[in-house]
Parts: structure tokens; sequence; C-alpha cells
């Protein structure tokens, strides 16, 4: 315990030297922060007005804070459907609540905590996966992240920088055998969004996976831990929500009016090469197609990538390119998603463009970097309901 051997000044010098040993990622959110502000106030919105990043589901999120949690039958709708905003995972929604109470302002605070919880990602990756490698590939990894798909969303009134963080904080967890922890986290990041579940089989497939010294009834132990405690995450949402609208089933409630049907997973690419297809000049309302293209188009290079090391070890990367590939189908196979805001979900990816050729990861980073701009405009401006 620094703090209590050394006192505020020996944890006050700590803070300074992790600090300085950031600077880097957070050089390079606060670039990528100057750059969305300044595309929020291209587009003739006072970037620091915490109304202009709170649309569509950020209003549900927010009235979970002001209201708390509820369901109801849908008027003028078939007597089958539901409404209420039980549909959306209360993690955020918590913390914001725990700093309201203290009295900051909802959706400041929302907006707040988002930019925080960016910034801290870009730190987490820089002093984990990255290990503070000021090389090339490791510095276009920590760019890429800045500015990866889904960029707006995670500066907005969403719980997707949350998510972020707590994944890669999972992750690495998982990787570094600290099975209880990462259970946690998982736990955190499956208490903020539902694409966190993607995180119980990456766990299962790694801690299954031989490991030397480990006696499978070991690895099994390990997996029933991390997956149990992930799954609780879940369980703690829909147990709070069965006490607050006394229905254990309300999420699921909620949701199904969605017709989140399953279909197979690379209709988002059919989807965007066909709206792209029927154009014949490129537009601000074609970027969100053009930005799930070159995500998809990621994803399948680092994982060829992968592929391509012929049977060594892949090690941590092999971690995350599983749960990336999990995650990506529970994005890719529901139909009727907003896929230009779960393309955010992908962002724990980064450290995976290290294997690409410099070439293609810096084309890669260049055509990320070039959709931040319309990107914020089209959120912004209300556009990406």
């Amino acid at each position: 315990m620094a703090f209590l051997a050394g006192g505020p000044r020996s944890w006050l010098r700590g803070c300074t030297r992790f600090a300085v040993a950031s600077r880097l990622p957070l050089g390079v959110w606060a670039a990528t922060t100057a750059i969305v502000l300044a595309a929020a106030a291209y587009a003739r919105h006072n970037p620091f007005a915490s109304g202009i990043w709170v649309h569509s589901d950020s209003k549900l999120y927010l009235a979970q804070v002001e209201r708390g949690v509820h369901l109801y039958r849908c008027p003028a709708a078939p007597a089958t459907e539901w409404c209420g905003n039980s549909g959306w995972f209360p993690g955020y929604p918590w913390l914001i609540d725990a700093l309201h109470a203290a009295g900051a302002p909802p959706a400041g605070t929302g907006v707040a905590l988002s930019w925080l919880f960016g910034a801290a990602t870009l730190v987490l990756l820089w002093w984990t996966f990255l290990r503070r490698q000021r090389t090339y590939s490791g510095i276009v990894a920590l760019v890429y992240a800045a500015v990866a798909p889904g960029i707006a969303f995670r500066y907005g009134v969403y719980p997707l920088s949350m998510l972020g963080f707590f994944t890669v904080a999972c992750l690495w967890l998982l990787a570094r055998e600290r099975i209880v922890l990462a259970g946690l986290a998982g736990a955190a990041a499956m208490c903020s969004y539902p694409v966190a579940l993607a995180l119980v089989p990456a766990s299962a497939v790694w801690l299954l996976a031989p490991r030397a010294g480990l006696a499978l009834a070991r690895r099994f132990r390990d997996v029933v831990v991390a997956c149990g405690l992930i799954v609780c995450g879940l369980a703690l949402v829909l147990g709070t929500q069965w006490i607050e609208v006394g229905r254990p089933d309300a999420y699921f409630l909620v949701q199904d009016k969605y017709d989140h049907t399953l279909r197979e997973p690379f209709a988002p690419i059919h989807n965007a090469l066909r709206a792209l297809h029927r154009t014949s000049e490129l537009a601000l309302r074609d970027v969100p197609h053009v930005e799930t293209l070159v995500l998809s188009f990621t994803l399948g290079a680092v994982l060829v990538a992968l592929l391509a090391r012929r049977g060594r070890n892949p090690g941590e990367d092999g971690l995350i390119a599983v749960w990336a590939v999990t995650a990506w189908l529970l994005t890719s196979v529901p139909a009727d998603l907003s896929h230009y805001r779960e393309d955010a979900v992908l962002l724990p990816l980064a450290p995976l463009l290290r294997r690409l050729p410099r070439p293609l990861s810096a084309a890669i980073v260049l055509a990320v970097a070039c959709l931040v701009v319309p990107m914020t405009i089209l959120y912004v401006r209300g556009r990406l309901p």
C-alpha cells in the first residue's frame, strides 16, 4: 500500500509518473478528441453542449437515471408488444446515477464518463497488450484504437466506451491468468452492454486450451470461475430489472418488438455493398456503409494474418481473435441492428493490427481516420438513429 506507506506525496508522485509514462496514449486521445469536437463545430453545433451527444437510445439510458427502469404495454400497438427502457442494460446508467446523486447533471455526466472511459481504454491498451512499445506497429495499433469505427458512439451518451474498457481489461487479465479479476471485469462489461456475452466463449476457449503444468481439472475450474462471474453480471442485470418492474424477462419483452431475427452473418456486408452500388456519387449518408466494409476488411485481414503464422502459438492474439469473431457474430447475425453503432464494439481488436504488413496497417488506419469527421457530423445531426 504505497499510499499508506509513503503518504499523499508519494501517491501524487506515483500518479505523476504514471501520467508521464501514459503521455502518448493520452496525447493520441486528445488529438482525436480535438478532431471530433472540430467536426461537431463544423456541423454548427456547440461541441461542449451535452445535448448534441444525446441521441436515440441515449435518452433511454438517461431515463433509467431520471425515472428508473420501467416496463408497460405499448399504446396504440398490438397487445403483445411491450415498451419501456428495460431493453437496455443498466451498468452505464448506474454510474451516471451515482454521480447524479452528488448533484451532477445526468447528460453532462454521461458525456464525461464516455470521454473518460475512452481515454482510459487507450491508456489501458498501452500498458497491457501494446506494452508501451514505441514501435511503428504499436503506435499504429494505438491510433487505430483511438479512431476505430463507431467513434461517435464512444463520445456520445452510450455505454460503448465503458464496454471497451472492461472488455480490454477482461481479455488482458485472462491472458495473465488472473481468473477472478478477469471474471469481475467481464461482469462489469456484461452489465454495460449485451455483446459482452462474447467474453464467455472466448474465455472458455482460452482457458480450456492446454497450458504448461495445468491439468484439465484445473483448466475446467478456471472456466467455471471466469465464465460464471461474467454470467453473474447478466444475472445481476436481469435480477435488478425483476425487482424494479416485476418481470425477470423485462429485457427480452422490450427487445422482442424489434424483431432481431437470425440471419446469415455476412448480411451487413452484402447490404453495404448493395447500398453503395445503387448510389452514383458517394454522399454523407453513405459513410456508415463504408465504415461497415472497412471494419469487415480489417477483421478479415487480421484473421488471415494470424492463420498465416502456420501453426505457431498465437498467444494472447488468439484470445483477442476468438473474442473478436464471437463479438462480430453477435452483432451481425441479429437482423435490424444499427451496425454503425455496433461497429464500436470491436475496438479491442486494435492490437491485432501489429500482425499486418506495415503498408496495409497504415492504409487501414488512414481509411478509418477519414471516417471520423463524417460519422461525427452524422451523429451530432441526429442522422444515426
